[in-house]
């Protein structure tokens, strides 16, 4: 996306150890897929969520409707299988499904094991993928509640919000979509529309199987910032990357900070980032919301 699309700052949530760490050291750390703790997007370690003899099965059974269907397939009209099925079609050529069925297997079972060579491919280019990539997690909306719970030890951390300048350290930052279903990097279904010629399937960029979420949590408003490792970092959990000063504009405080947390951020503020504005979080009376009140880092 372009990058005139980005909004003028974005948020990063965590907890008070990691806050205190970016604050002293002027560094925003990219964390490892396995960082994530999210089971509803491919990880590290992605499996096969079917067998030969499965995928074989469901493309048989598809297959079979698409014969003895009352409605002509409306597949791709130049794939094989559709033109077999076709023919088949027109010649009557099976009085019963087993008739089908012992023909289908023949047919079918060398695409099966070609399809799973692909399949190892695939794989293997998103094992590499996963292993080099590194993830920060930015939100436009930092009254969020859900956020405040899941990021920040329970309100005991603090959000940073940085500006999206060109020239800033996450003006890479691509919004995430959301969805209903989580985004499979492969699947049943498609798998089978491809064998048969049901569809024209394109697959997607690998970055793609990470920029869906649970459209429950639209309201957080998330964007995401990836890296590479390059050989020297491979083994790191984190690539760290230095940021000015001036692209720091915000800090809130959790409503549970400890008070030796509060303070020392303040003095870090003081000593560092002279031109941070700071608030301090505090739930509204009767809502479950929060509030943010300015404090004087003077």
């Amino acid at each position: 996306m372009k990058k005139t699309d980005l909004p003028s700052s974005l948020v990063i949530f965590d907890g008070p150890t990691n806050i205190k760490a970016i604050l002293r050291s002027s560094i925003i750390p990219w964390k490892r897929l396995d960082m994530l703790g999210d089971p509803f997007q491919p990880g590290l370690a992605v499996e096969l969520p079917f067998t030969r003899g499965e995928l074989l099965e469901a493309c048989i059974k598809e297959a079979i409707a698409m014969i003895f269907g009352l409605t002509h397939p409306q597949g791709l009209r130049q794939h094989n299988i559709q033109k077999a099925i076709k023919r088949w079609r027109q010649e009557d050529r099976f009085d019963n499904e087993d008739e089908a069925r012992s023909a289908l297997h023949e047919l079918l079972l060398p695409l099966i094991e070609q399809h799973f060579e692909q399949l190892a491919i695939l794989m293997e280019s998103w094992q590499e993928y996963a292993d080099k990539t590194r993830l920060l997690r930015l939100f436009q909306n930092h009254t969020a509640l859900s956020l405040w719970e899941n990021f920040t030890n329970h309100h005991r951390g603090a959000a940073l919000r940085f500006r999206c300048d060109d020239d800033t350290t996450i003006a890479s930052a691509q919004p995430v979509r959301y969805a209903s279903q989580p985004k499979m990097l492969i699947e049943m279904k498609q798998e089978v529309d491809l064998l048969l010629g049901n569809d024209e399937i394109t697959r997607d960029n690998l970055q793609d199987f990470l920029m869906t979420r649970n459209r429950e949590l639209k309201n957080e408003k998330e964007w995401r910032s990836f890296k590479q490792a390059d050989t020297s970092e491979i083994t790191q959990q984190l690539i760290k990357t230095p940021f000015e000063a001036s692209e720091l504009s915000t800090i809130y405080l959790g409503a549970c900070m400890t008070e030796s947390d509060h303070q020392l951020i303040l003095e870090l503020v003081k000593t560092h980032y002279p031109h941070t504005k700071v608030y301090k979080a505090k739930p509204k009376s009767r809502h479950f919301e929060l509030s943010f009140i300015e404090l004087d880092n003077e």
